[in-house]
């Protein structure tokens, strides 16, 4: 299928800007590109090299993309890569690494790793549970296998260092009447919806590294996947708009963010006060990371 390259599509949630770069390059977004999709004329396979939402500029008109429109943005980039390649190999590859801000108690934005934190609350990774993805090589599969079984069979050491004495006290009570470390996060989950994160980031690397150890697991979970394109649902579109001549980008701002995992600045996460935080989430909420 012949596209133009750099339109405008309209969609049932939302409309987005289009730009395919030398046949081989597709991109979605207006101030940022949100989402980047690789193909390999040589290899005949693609790769979903970025997809990012949090700094915004997604949408034309400025919508904030997430959950489930997040998913579905990735989808139209697919739908137009099958589009323009109707051959194209249906193993579609891509490099988990990504990350989302968690807002603090003192109001400082601080990344997380979404595939180790949506491993700690539902046992899968971020790809892993939105796109099926599997690692791409069998000895990262078992190192899956045994996190997952590590994860839904052992608890919660006594001596676990929460790096805070108040979320020591507020999770106390969670610690004792849970089992297992499955049962634990989603008892967290349960009481603090998507303020899960706030509570969690100071020690969700140590309790990553915990069931490592306990389970004896020698190695991290990979950052290599693939998942079949043929899973992914085809987005229905229209051309709204035709771009040939290069417009003015829009200006998104965003607060500067703090990098989780031993990156960029140093949190002293001990003398945190949590006791004053404001939890907003319900006890109801569905879960939406």
């Amino acid at each position: 299928m012949d596209l133009p390259d750099k339109f405008v599509a309209s969609t049932e949630f939302g409309l987005f800007q289009i730009k395919i770069t030398n046949r081989d390059y597709i991109s979605i977004g207006t101030g940022n590109d949100c989402v980047q999709i690789a193909y390999s004329v040589k290899k005949n396979t693609a790769t979903l090299d970025w997809l990012e939402t949090e700094k915004g500029g997604c949408e034309e008109t400025g919508k904030s993309i997430h959950g489930k429109d997040t998913i579905a943005m990735v989808d139209l980039g697919l739908t137009i890569l099958r589009q323009m390649y109707p051959h194209v190999n249906k193993t579609i590859y891509l490099r988990d690494s990504s990350k989302f801000i968690c807002i603090l108690p003192d109001g400082r934005r601080y990344h997380i790793s979404n595939s180790i934190y949506n491993f700690l609350l539902k046992g899968k990774t971020y790809y892993q549970d939105r796109f099926n993805a599997e690692p791409v090589d069998e000895f990262s599969k078992s190192l899956i296998d045994m996190y997952q079984k590590t994860w839904t069979t052992t608890n919660v050491p006594n001596d676990f260092d929460f790096k805070n004495p108040e979320i020591e006290l507020l999770l106390e009570p969670i610690k004792r009447d849970s089992k297992t470390w499955q049962e634990f996060f989603q008892n967290i989950y349960k009481k603090y919806g998507r303020d899960s994160c706030t509570i969690i980031a100071p020690w969700y690397l140590e309790a990553y590294d915990k069931i490592a150890r306990l389970g004896a697991i020698h190695g991290s979970i990979s950052s290599d996947w693939c998942f079949n394109l043929d899973t992914r649902p085809m987005v229905l579109y229209t051309i709204t708009k035709t771009i040939i001549k290069s417009t003015t980008r829009k200006n998104f701002s965003y607060d500067p963010y703090i990098f989780g995992g031993g990156n960029g600045k140093h949190i002293n996460f001990r003398h945190m006060n949590y006791k004053k935080y404001k939890f907003k989430q319900s006890r109801t909420r569905k879960m939406r990371i």
